[in-house]
């Protein structure tokens, strides 16, 4: 009665056996494959993007602008000596850059209204608009400029002893420095420093009268590269 029970239970116990012995077996096979995949050389990822490299300004191009600034000087009048004036400048710039490593040349125009006016001894001197044409050099610190530059000056003067008026345009020369700030790639701003010898002209008032003037510039600007 009790025998088939018995022969089932064996069986039974032969196949829980089986079904752990084949266990054991996938399991030795998963660590052996998992063991020969860890001593595989691992490939670098080909997708890995390049890592960000930032570039340096170019300062090169044509640029205009315009500036605004304070400027001081005299009148050296034969017979009177020194008048002394100062007053505004405003007015526009335009230029080219070439760019050689940090090196920078250029060339620049400016053209600017002043109010430069003084009477002394009866005579009266004014200058309402003055202009240059100047190189430029400079060095680049990536987005900061800093120059020098120099070249020829022009001044429109006029001047009165009350009784008769005369006109000139007198020129020389101008020499200065500057920082400039590239403030993103089309705005640049700057600061400047120019001092001007227009040189000696006569003016025909009731006396032949030799007059120079000298300035003294100071001037910020914003310009527009393209």
């Amino acid at each position: 009665m009790y025998a088939p029970m018995k022969k089932r239970c064996t069986t039974g116990s032969m196949q829980r056996r089986r079904i752990g012995f084949s266990g054991v077996a996938i399991a030795a096979l998963l660590a052996s494959n998992a063991a020969r995949a860890a001593d595989l050389p691992v490939e670098p990822d080909v997708f890995t993007p390049a890592p960000y490299e930032a570039t340096a300004y170019d300062w090169s191009g044509a640029y205009l602008g315009a500036m605004l600034g304070y400027q001081w000087g005299d009148f050296d009048v034969q017979g009177l000596g020194d008048v002394e004036a100062d007053g505004y400048v405003a007015g526009g710039y335009v230029g080219y850059n070439f760019q050689s490593g940090n090196l920078v040349f250029g060339i620049e125009g400016d053209l600017a209204a002043t109010d430069l006016k003084e009477t002394s001894g009866g005579v009266t001197l004014e200058s309402d608009l003055t202009g240059s044409i100047r190189g430029r050099v400079g060095y680049a610190f990536d987005r900061i400029l800093a120059y020098g530059t120099g070249g020829v000056a022009f001044a429109d003067v006029s001047a009165s002893d009350g009784t008769v008026s005369d006109d000139n345009w007198h020129s020389g020369y101008v020499v200065g420095a500057g920082i400039e700030a590239a403030m993103s790639e089309n705005v640049l701003a700057r600061v400047e420093y120019l001092y001007t010898d227009f040189g000696d002209e006569t003016y025909n008032l009731t006396t032949a009268t030799d007059a120079d003037l000298s300035s003294h510039t100071v001037r910020a600007g914003i310009g527009y590269k393209f």
